[in-house]
């Protein structure tokens, strides 16, 4: 049973991955970059967990990949908090309409 449900949420974390890298392919953000890097290694430690059948609670050293993964997405968001610190607010309500109607379009 525990093969199965790690096999799910290795599938999902693999997926999630593979969106976050199709985002940063997108839009060239880092913050992208780093949420897919923590997701596929998440993904591709809990197929190894899969493979050989043992939760976590059996291997301590399982729990590193899952320090890295958190550390980058720490990184992630401190770094988009750091860079959007810098930039103007809008200033008039046109603009607010002109991103509304830009941001549509999308």
């Amino acid at each position: 049973m525990y093969a199965l449900l790690s096999g799910a949420v290795a599938a999902l974390a693999l997926v999630a991955g593979i969106a976050f890298l199709r985002s940063f392919v997108r839009m060239r953000d880092r913050f992208f970059l780093y949420f897919s890097a923590a997701f596929i290694i998440f993904g591709i430690t809990q197929v190894v967990l899969g493979i050989t059948n043992s939760p976590e609670l059996n291997h301590p050293a399982s729990y590193i990949p899952r320090l890295i993964t958190s550390l980058l997405i720490l990184t992630a968001i401190w770094g988009k908090n750091r860079r959007s610190r810098g930039r103007p607010p809008l200033e008039a309500p046109a603009d607010i309409e002109s991103y509304q109607r830009r941001r549509a379009v999308l």
